[in-house]
């Protein structure tokens, strides 16, 4: 509890320098913002079962806050700071399983808005590196008994990947915002040696809503 309580401190320290940062975006032309939402996640890999038993989705939330930075009239980066609830659950004969791995992500975008005033589509896709804030496995047995195990030692402590997502904002000063990504882990989120780990990938879909100042 103590690593998590550290953890999440880094990602409020995190979001206020990206706020702070955001205090000269008039005269740089930059832009703040903050987003939050729901988070589907599924493990992906070839080793994503556990025997028999497929994943199903872990549901979560996802929140953090961004910067833009214009690169021309329609193309801008946009660094992240989120924290994302991550893992998979699983139906297993008598118990019902979750593994649940939290991260602070770090995704840097490239973002194409493609439409002017008003009502704006955007894309946007980019690599990002997640930092481990929990991992731990939780079971439970007829809606009652449960218990959770710390799984800290047999995660790594960072993960990677890419991200691509669609979205749409609406009014000129600030932008009230509605967007749709996918995020897919490049490495395995297993810690052991190469020839004992297993082939597990970190996969989600967020659905997200938020406001550009």
């Amino acid at each position: 509890m103590k690593i998590a309580a550290v953890h999440v401190r880094r990602t409020l320290a995190l979001a206020l320098a990206i706020s702070a940062l955001a205090g000269s975006a008039a005269a740089q032309d930059m832009q703040f913002g903050v987003k939050g939402g729901l988070s589907l996640a599924k493990f992906g890999g070839e080793d994503n079962a556990l025997g028999d038993f497929e994943p199903d989705t872990r549901t979560g939330f996802a929140a953090g806050a961004f910067l833009s930075f214009p690169l021309g009239d329609t193309i801008s980066l946009q660094p992240e700071a989120l924290f994302v609830q991550k893992g998979a659950s699983y139906a297993l004969d008598e118990i019902d399983a979750t593994l649940k791995v939290d991260y602070v992500e770090v995704p840097l975008f490239l973002k194409a808005r493609l439409g002017g005033d008003g009502i704006r589509p955007y894309l946007l896709a980019g690599p990002y590196v997640g930092f481990r804030v929990t991992a731990e496995g939780e079971g439970e047995v007829d809606d009652e008994n449960s218990n959770t195990t710390d799984l800290e030692d047999e995660t790594k402590s960072t993960d990677y990947g890419i991200t691509g997502g669609v979205g749409v904002e609406f009014g000129s000063d600030g932008a009230f915002l509605l967007e749709a990504r996918y995020t897919r882990g490049l490495t395995s989120v297993d810690s052991r040696d190469e020839d004992e780990a297993n082939d597990i990938k970190n996969a989600a879909w967020l659905f997200l809503v938020g406001f550009r100042f």
